[in-house]
């Protein structure tokens, strides 16, 4: 478990150095398992209205996880509360034969995996939220979901 989590940190320590990254983060789910009706909330952000996004979505799984993918549904919220983005996304976390994706130590799994481009139509706080979309209740295997924001070139 130790090893798990000093190869978690120091992976989100190298995402941290690219600069343009101007937004990661990660919830980390109950053991028990994610709720279908349990929407994971990620602290607003302020962004500059002068710039383009571009969104990614990493899921961290355990190798117990029963399915290959997960669908989730990723919706972004300005500081008036009006949606200026949602998004679909089905993060691929095995192959057909089942092999894990992504990087993987003692039994968890990371994918990372873009989710569109962003443009805030004006400066200030935004917040993201994500569902997932399988009827599973609750949904087991996945130990964190995390958002980047980083500028587009």
């Amino acid at each position: 478990m130790l090893t798990m989590l000093l190869a978690a940190g120091v992976l989100t320590l190298l995402a941290a150095c690219d600069e343009r990254v101007v937004y990661h983060t990660y919830r980390t789910l109950p053991l028990s398992g994610w709720s279908g009706t349990d929407t994971l909330l990620l602290p607003a952000l302020s962004l500059d209205a002068a710039m383009t996004y571009q969104v990614s979505v990493t899921v961290r799984n355990h190798s117990t996880y029963p399915y290959r993918n997960l669908p989730l549904l990723i919706c972004c919220t300005d500081s008036l509360g009006q949606r200026v983005y949602a998004d679909t996304l089905q993060v691929q976390l095995a192959d057909a034969v089942g092999n894990w994706q992504g990087n993987g130590l003692g039994g968890l799994y990371e994918q990372t995996t873009a989710a569109g481009t962003l443009y805030a139509p004006h400066g200030g706080s935004y917040l993201f939220t994500i569902n997932h979309l399988l009827p599973d209740a609750p949904l087991s295997g996945i130990n964190d979901v995390g958002i980047k924001v980083s500028q587009k070139e």
